[in-house]
């Protein structure tokens, strides 16, 4: 399972989403809601989720500052925003800052199952891709320190 945070202003919405999306069937579990972008960061620091959905528009730090803090802070926290604005600006503001999606209010229930599908393959994905090179890596460490202490091994000669 793969962890979210829900941010959004409107505690109605938070919660709706939060206990009316089956969000275990997609892989991911609720770990926490925050009603604007310092509460998100606050939850970011203490649970480290994977995923953050966030609104645009909201008091003291809207979705625009979390993005780009959450990109610049961390980085592999995927960011989907759900905005009832398809204005160019945050459009643009969110490629800008590696936003995964930008969802427009309303969204129906298929179009988050297949965003949050395609986020799980995606996150899959690179969990599988980061441990592959792990492996390589501790591979090659213990593979070059070994050749480095057989005398055998040791290319002679010029160069």
């Amino acid at each position: 399972m793969y962890k979210l945070i829900i941010v959004d202003d409107e505690q109605s919405i938070r919660n709706g989403m939060a206990n009316g999306i089956p969000w275990n069937d997609w892989g991911f579990e609720v770990i926490g809601q925050a009603s604007d972008g310092l509460e998100a960061l606050e939850l970011v620091e203490n649970e480290r989720p994977d995923v953050v959905l966030s609104d645009i528009r909201m008091p003291r730090m809207d979705g625009v500052e979390l993005m780009q803090r959450l990109h610049k802070d961390y980085p592999d926290v995927k960011v989907i925003i759900l905005s009832g604005y398809s204005d160019f600006e945050y459009l643009n503001t969110a490629i800008k800052n590696s936003v995964t999606e930008y969802l427009l209010k309303p969204t129906d229930i298929d179009e988050f199952e297949e965003t949050f599908k395609n986020l799980k393959k995606r996150i899959d994905s690179e969990r599988e891709h980061s441990d592959e090179l792990k492996k390589s890596k501790t591979y090659y460490l213990a593979g070059s320190s070994r050749a480095s202490t057989s005398p055998a091994k040791r290319p002679s000669g010029r160069f």
